[in-house]
């Protein structure tokens, strides 16, 4: 009875500070390198993700990313005045009006807004200065290792999960934050029989 409830008080504490972690250091500011080309915004936070082997998706992002990678990365809808520059040995794969894909090493700067940045690869680092959500879906690496996240602190460091696709946006969101949600009930109706 004893080990069952030091157990539990002990899942409880690793599950609180997971979920807390991230919200320790949300007043530190960005570097200047982190902000440049981008107007500082108090609505804006940092984010910083690392991964030897996975992916991600940013969505309906603004701000500056900035991610160094080997994989693929494709831009969908970036928004007007939207500068996108790459550095190494990256190749555009593909480009049109409403999408850009890259392919190879190197790096990758987004200053503006985006619908959506997607990479898949190895050996990426990543520094986002800014506003919007971001899926993560983390694979094991070779010491079973699925990569990490955190906002400004790097001792506050959070592992990516590796069992789906988890969200997390910028500047951090303490979960439970958009109450319940109101629905309409609607009386029950019985179908109609045959022969009546």
């Amino acid at each position: 009875m004893l080990i069952t409830r030091l157990r539990a008080f002990f899942v409880g504490l690793a599950i609180i500070g997971m979920v807390a972690t991230p919200y320790l250091a949300l007043g530190q500011a960005a570097t200047a390198a982190q902000k440049a080309g981008v107007k500082p915004d108090p609505k804006f936070g940092t984010l910083h993700l690392q991964a030897n082997v996975g992916s991600f998706r940013s969505i309906d992002g603004v701000g500056r990313f900035e991610i160094n990678f080997k994989g693929t990365i494709l831009i969908t809808n970036p928004g007007k005045g939207t500068k996108i520059e790459t550095q190494g040995r990256l190749k555009q794969e593909y480009k049109d009006s409403k999408r850009q894909s890259f392919f190879g090493s190197g790096r990758i700067v987004i200053t503006g807004s985006w619908r959506v940045v997607q990479w898949f690869g190895r050996e990426m680092t990543a520094v986002w200065y800014g506003q919007g959500a971001v899926q993560l879906t983390g694979e094991f690496d070779q010491d079973l290792n699925t990569g990490t996240y955190w906002y400004d602190n790097p001792s506050s460091k959070v592992d990516w999960f590796s069992m789906g696709v988890v969200t997390i946006t910028v500047p951090a969101k303490p979960i439970g934050t958009g109450g319940p949600v109101p629905r309409e009930r609607k009386p029950e109706t019985k179908p109609p029989t045959s022969g009546q």
